[in-house]
């Protein structure tokens, strides 16, 4: 499952900043207002129009620890994302936090249906954490 995957590419400082900016947001059962559907046959997937960067984990930036984190989430009508699911990775309880918190601040372009936006359940999405130097 790695559909539309997100690289997040730590460089030492950039990293720290960004994890001193954790946001402390957890709700990843969050629902949409009107009930999602299945994405309509031959619809276009949601596209990102803004893609969160997940605060890098102090332990992660200590020890370069890599991790994937695999994502099942709904897209509301308005684009905001609700019922996070983290279904596999690797490292996953050292970035889960990071990846659903991420993905509860991005937004999408919400699926249209007969010229109308839609909510829409179990999209795939991944975050990778990777270190560059």
């Amino acid at each position: 499952m790695h559909a539309n995957p997100i690289r997040i590419v730590a460089i030492s400082l950039l990293a720290v900043a960004i994890s001193a900016c954790a946001s402390t947001q957890f709700d990843p059962q969050r629902q949409c207002s009107t009930p999602p559907v299945s994405l309509p046959h031959g619809a276009d997937k949601p596209t990102l129009a803004y893609g969160a960067v997940p605060a890098m984990p102090a332990e992660a930036m200590k020890n370069q620890t890599p991790g994937l984190v695999d994502l099942l989430i709904d897209i509301c009508a308005d684009g905001s994302v609700a019922n996070v699911r983290v279904v596999g990775g690797m490292n996953v309880a050292l970035y889960e936090r990071a990846a659903v918190n991420a993905m509860l601040e991005s937004r999408f372009n919400p699926v249209q249906l007969n010229g109308e936006p839609v909510a829409v359940r179990d999209i795939e999405r991944d975050y990778t954490f990777e270190f560059e130097f």
